[in-house]
Order: structure tokens, then C-alpha cells, then sequence
């Protein structure tokens, strides 16, 4: 058993309740202290077993069957039952963070065995397996246990520092594993690359990592790519950008932007959310930059104040201004400021940093949906969200969110620009941790065989109840 494990945060984790997760940092704690119920699969294939062992669901994709494993286990080691599933499910229905509306997605639940729970959704929901891989669904009990291989014991080095301790399900988990699992807050991505190179660190956990930095570390075994992690875009607040007779302007934004021209290594433009998806194009379509119009006073733009947004913002004010004669005013946020605006806005243009809320492409469109920085009031918007999430197979689901993704483009609320993969600097101390398909760092978890393709349960037909529309 190894003595610590001491892994870098580029900002302190805003929320640690996983019901009420909004931001990487947070995330990739709660991997150590929590358990989904369903796993990344580390290739993007369809999810893994974690606390479920499998899922059955109805022909109508509205009704689906979750079956509890022999390693669900709390912290403490004792068994999660049906009651407890039952109990987090209730806790994702009345969450209220940033992930409310995946919650929303439930219509009722109940136990049919003592270790089976079956669930209504409000819609037929294909994605429903890659839904459950969300830290909203990592079971909390009434005390705040959970069910990961770590606990948090508490704050260390004056707040910048993390100290987590494995408890009684991490022996079983990782036997092998640390006693200790330590984060640092770092001041910048460059420290993190030093502290690493000094031994003092085992793992950077930068999504903003820059490849100049890791140029040594090219084909090493030490650095490791994260995949759907973050999406760089711009979002539009201001009251004269907003509503059908205001497309021609948020659409001079759109258009007055050079991707190319922002992105840096490692940093990749990026065309539309689909992309995020897909294989990744050789090069991006030259940018339609429209003509000059006249503009009744300067926009705000506001960033989160770490690397490389700076820049980022920096570069996009300077092609506003040059291409379409408005005067843009930069914004530093700090971290705290950042969430505080995306959750009401406070700019009229923001540079966010969107990561999928589960590894499928509907989650973005899902997420913006529900987002107040988008308008998206329109039918046609919910109605083809509605299919692409029904679908069982994620090609097809993908074929779909081009039609949203169409409805966006003409609306103009929100435009994506980079893609941002999550690199990380790993020591030999490390070797054990999985990089999920959602970017994330997570102990290992029980050796499972793959997840059993979904039985389609016909009314009663188990003996596990009456499970007919």
C-alpha cells in the first residue's frame, strides 16, 4: 500500500455535494469520494457497471429496471440497498444546482426487490445508461457518506489544500491503493508541470494544461489525454443581442470570429457541439466575416480568471473591435464571480468553459436548454431534443443533435469556439487510475464484465412486478 498520492486543482472545488456539482475541480474530487452509478467507459463505448450491475428497461425507453451490485457498498462498507438507491433518486429529483434539469428527467420510483429499483421518466430516454454516469446520481445517505473509495477528512496549507483518507470500501476497490489522497491548488499550470518534475507532485490535473508545457513529455507514458472534456465558447446576455429582430448582429459576432486564430496547441477549434463527437476535421471552413454595422454602445466581456482565458478574451475583444468597430470591455472574474454569472448574467458576453454533463452529445444541448444564458423557448428546439434523446443508439442520437445543433446556428445565443481536451502528467504512483471518456481521473473500480445489453421487459414478465405502461 502506498503512503500518499498528491494530485493537482486549478482552483478550489466549489461545491463538494455531488447533487449540487457545477465545475471540473469538484468533479474530479467527488471521483475519489463518491461512486456513480454507472461508469465512463475509458474507450467512450456505452457505460460500465459501478454500484449497478446492470439495467433492464421497457420497450417504450420510458421505463427502465436498475440492478444494484454486490460492490455497491458505502464508505463504511455496508451494503447500499433499494432503499437507499431510492433515496437518491429522490435526492437528483429535488436537486437544485447547475444539473437540475437531469433530475427534472424523473417522474417516479420504486422498489420491486430488495436490490432492484424501478424508474418512470417523464420521456423515452435511450441515453438514460449514460445519464446515470453523473455525480447527481452518486448515492449521499442522510449523514453525507458516500460510497467512494476516499473520505474527505478536511481542508489543509491555509484552504489550498485537500485531504481525503480511504475507508473500509476502499479496501475493497483498491486494495493496493494509498492511505492518502492529497489536492493542491496551484497558481498556474507551468507550477503544476514544475511541482511534477520536482516529485512533488504525482498527478496534474489541469484542463487547461498547455502542450508548450508538456513538449518533453511528447509519446512518454506519463502523459495522458482526457477526451470529451471541455468546450470553449461565447455566450450572449446583452438585452440588443437578444430576440428574432436582433439575428443580424449576434450573427456579425458569430461570423467576425477567427477560431483559427484563437486556438493555440492544444487548444482545437471547434465548428459546432456535434464536433466534439466526431472525428476531428483536418481544417475548419474559412470564417464569412460580415460587414461593419453601427453599434449604440461598447459590450462587456467577462472570463474566468485562469489560463488561458486571459488571452482567449484578450484575442476575441481585439477581432470585435477590428472587425465590426464595437468597443469591447474585458472583465476578469474570479472563480467565484464565474459561476455566480453563468448562473445569472452580469456581462453581455461571457467566455465559458462547458463540459458535457454526461458523455453523450445530447448532454450540451440539454444543458443549454435549461441554461438561462439561452432563449431557446422555441418548440421546434424542445421537440428535436426530445427525439435525439429517445434514441437508443448514440450514432443516431448524434444524427439528431445536428437538427439542434442547426436551430442554434440560426438563433445565434451561443457559439462554440474551442475544444479544450484535459491533459494530465502521471508518475509511475498513479499507473492504477482510470481516464474516463468524460475526461476525469477515477480510482479503479471492481473488476466488472461489460454491462449486459438492456433486456426489453414486456408488462410482468420477470416476476420483479408489472412493469406495463
Amino acid at each position: 500500500m502506498r503512503s500518499s498520492l498528491v494530485l493537482e486543482l486549478d482552483v478550489m472545488p466549489a461545491e463538494m455535494n455531488p447533487a449540487r456539482l457545477c465545475d471540473f475541480a469538484g468533479r474530479m474530487v467527488s471521483a475519489f469520494t463518491d461512486r456513480t452509478l454507472l461508469l465512463p467507459r475509458v474507450d467512450g463505448g456505452a457505460p460500465e457497471p459501478s454500484i449497478l450491475a446492470g439495467l433492464d428497461r421497457h420497450e417504450d425507453g420510458r421505463r427502465w429496471r436498475l440492478m444494484l451490485g454486490e460492490s455497491a457498498v458505502w464508505s463504511d462498507g455496508r451494503p447500499i440497498t433499494a432503499k437507499d438507491l431510492l433515496g437518491t433518486l429522490e435526492t437528483a429529483r429535488r436537486a437544485t444546482g447547475v444539473n437540475c434539469w437531469i433530475g427534472c428527467l424523473l417522474q417516479s420510483a420504486r422498489r420491486v426487490a430488495a436490490d432492484v429499483v424501478e424508474v418512470d421518466l417523464v420521456r423515452p430516454m435511450g441515453c438514460f445508461p449514460e445519464i446515470l454516469t453523473t455525480e447527481l446520481f452518486a448515492p449521499r445517505s442522510p449523514r453525507g457518506q458516500g460510497a467512494g473509495t476516499f473520505s474527505l477528512v478536511g481542508h489543509l496549507g491555509g484552504g489550498r489544500s485537500l485531504a481525503l483518507r480511504r475507508n473500509a470500501a476502499g479496501d475493497m476497490h483498491w486494495p493496493d491503493g494509498p492511505e492518502d489522497v492529497i489536492f493542491v491548488v496551484t497558481q498556474s499550470p507551468e507550477q503544476g508541470v514544475r511541482l511534477f518534475e520536482r516529485g512533488l507532485l504525482d498527478v496534474t490535473c489541469n484542463p487547461s494544461l498547455p502542450d508548450g508545457a508538456l513538449a518533453r513529455y511528447a509519446g512518454s507514458a506519463e502523459l495522458r489525454r482526457g477526451d470529451l472534456n471541455l468546450c470553449g465558447t461565447l455566450m450572449f446576455a446583452a438585452e440588443d443581442l437578444r430576440g428574432v429582430e436582433h439575428r443580424a448582429r449576434r450573427q456579425n459576432i458569430a461570423a467576425a470570429i477567427d477560431r483559427k486564430a484563437l486556438a493555440e496547441r492544444g487548444l482545437r477549434p471547434l465548428v459546432d457541439f456535434c464536433d466534439l463527437w466526431r472525428e476531428p476535421e483536418t481544417e475548419e471552413p474559412d470564417a464569412q466575416f460580415a460587414a461593419k454595422m453601427r453599434w449604440t454602445r461598447s459590450l462587456t466581456l467577462g472570463y474566468a480568471d485562469f489560463s488561458p482565458n486571459g488571452h482567449i478574451a484578450e484575442r476575441l475583444a481585439v477581432q470585435l473591435t477590428e472587425r465590426l468597430g464595437v468597443t469591447v470591455v474585458s472583465h476578469r472574474l474570479d472563480y467565484q464571480q464565474y459561476l455566480a454569472c453563468l448562473a445569472r448574467p452580469c456581462v453581455d458576453l461571457l467566455y465559458a468553459l462547458i463540459q458535457p454533463a454526461y458523455p453523450d452529445p445530447t448532454s450540451l444541448f440539454a444543458n443549454l436548454a435549461a441554461s438561462r444564458w439561452v432563449d431557446l423557448s422555441q418548440t421546434s428546439y424542445h421537440r428535436a431534443l426530445a427525439e435525439a434523446e429517445a434514441e437508443l443508439e448514440p450514432r443516431e442520437r448524434l444524427a439528431a443533435c445536428a437538427r439542434l445543433q442547426h436551430i442554434l446556428d440560426e438563433e445565434m445565443p451561443i457559439v462554440p469556439l474551442l475544444r479544450v481536451s484535459s491533459k494530465f502528467l502521471a508518475s509511475s504512483k498513479a499507473e492504477d487510475l482510470r481516464l474516463g471518456s468524460d475526461g476525469i481521473l477515477r480510482p479503479p473500480s471492481p473488476t466488472f464484465d461489460r454491462m449486459p445489453v438492456p433486456e426489453i421487459l414486456a408488462g410482468g414478465s420477470s416476476g420483479l412486478g408489472d412493469v406495463s405502461p
